[in-house]
């Protein structure tokens, strides 16, 4: 019988060697793809988190006004009433807040309220986001000749009132948005009195106050004196107690920013990265909506760590739209109809200082989406222009290491 020679040590070291190498060919090869895969499967949730800010920012900025709540004040009078605030961009059914600070917080006089992002934009949305009620005549009456509250009477015929009854069990100082019988530019915002409203089987009388300035009955520390602010020249207009009122609907205000977080507030694993965020207050308010910390920072889409917004205006350089032409938009984003979308604009350039509110149009919006952690075989594409926000920050070597997700798109208002 012929024996099997044994291996030698030489040829057990080249077996060895080959081995090893196939092995660590094999590992690379499932290391490279497991990343490919990883990357991939990354790209597919900053695309789901970008869809998903886009439809909720998109929905929100086409109900913004809706209840007959305008853009923005028209010019202050020569002698303006005790404040005159909500002029664009700092609107009253749109606010923009543009490049906020460092240490910026969600509710600038609640130091623990939710940090914005630095750079990043505030969109603030007014509007009626439930049931607008139609009233019958004589619905709306004033309690006496020098009281500052007031009542409306919701008949149930052909409405449904059970939202008007959960708010109304709830008892917060809802803010009223009273529309006028009489012509669409009249209305006021006023406070409910969930208190002295009654519920009946066929109607609910919905009791409110309103601010009047010089009228001793007035509180000023009432959330009444900053709802009346946002009615026409910033004060509640008696005249709708001549007019009588046509619609009510409850007035909500919804600001939209990125929420940072610092890295020692994230717990080890979790995704360390901003997010496109929610915050619901009273309106014209610091303050929570239902007096509930949660309604501050409610996340919308995670990963989001950018948002900038533009408004476009008719202005007068840019050709009129009623003559056919669209708003005037330029590749540098300067010298166009377009305020905030090139770097250095400001509200109080001649091109917009002077606008109407009537002339805001449309609304543009970019969305920053990235990965939580860095990809170091990654190199994102530059991006060119993120509103007026400075390229250079967004095209470091650190940022383009990260898988990332832009979203930019525009939005014509319906209700303004």
């Amino acid at each position: 019988m012929k024996r099997s020679r044994a291996m030698s040590l030489v040829e057990l070291l080249i077996a060895s060697i080959l081995l090893l190498v196939t092995v660590g060919g094999i590992a690379t090869f499932i290391q490279r793809a497991a990343g490919i895969a990883t990357g991939e499967r990354g790209g597919i949730d900053l695309q789901q988190n970008r869809r998903g800010a886009e439809r909720e920012i998109t929905r929100s900025l086409m109900l913004a006004g809706r209840g007959g709540l305008p853009a923005g004040r028209k010019l202050p009078p020569a002698i303006p009433p005790e404040s005159v605030p909500y002029r664009l961009p700092a609107g009253i059914a749109l606010r923009v807040e543009n490049n906020t600070a460092v240490d910026r917080r969600i509710l600038s006089s609640a130091p623990s309220s939710p940090r914005v992002a630095v750079g990043t934009d505030i969109l603030t949305v007014r509007a009626v986001r439930g049931e607008i009620y139609r009233l019958g005549k004589d619905a709306l009456t004033r309690n006496d000749t020098d009281a500052v509250t007031g009542r409306l009477i919701v008949t149930r015929e052909g409405q449904d009132l059970s939202e008007l009854e959960a708010l109304l069990a709830a008892n917060h100082p809802q803010a009223l948005l009273i529309g006028s019988a009489a012509d669409i530019d009249t209305y006021g915002v006023a406070e409910l009195d969930a208190a002295n409203s009654t519920i009946d089987s066929d109607e609910i009388v919905l009791a409110f106050s309103f601010f009047e300035p010089g009228n001793p009955n007035s509180q000023s520390d009432k959330p009444a004196k900053a709802y009346a602010e946002l009615g026409p020249d910033g004060l509640f207009p008696l005249q709708l107690f001549r007019q009588g009122a046509a619609t009510v609907g409850i007035l909500s205000e919804l600001r939209y920013y990125i929420r940072h977080q610092e890295r020692s507030e994230v717990a080890p694993g979790e995704d360390p990265t901003d997010r496109l965020s929610r915050a619901e207050v009273f309106p014209g308010l610091e303050r929570p909506y239902q007096d509930d910390e949660q309604n501050l920072a409610v996340d919308i889409a995670f990963g989001i760590v950018d948002l900038q917004i533009a408004l476009g205006f008719d202005t007068p350089q840019g050709g009129s739209l009623a003559a056919g032409s669209g708003l005037l938009t330029s590749a540098d984003g300067q010298s166009d109809d377009w305020l905030y979308n090139a770097e250095g604009e400001a509200a109080d350039d001649p091109n917009f200082a002077n606008l109407s509110p009537w002339a805001l149009k449309e609304v543009e919006v970019w969305l920053l989406a990235r990965a939580p952690w860095p990809d170091r075989l990654h190199v994102a594409p530059a991006i060119d222009r993120l509103g007026d926000r400075r390229s250079l920050e967004l095209n470091t070597d650190a940022a383009r290491r990260y898988r990332r997700a832009l979203a930019n798109w525009r939005t014509q208002l319906r209700n303004l």
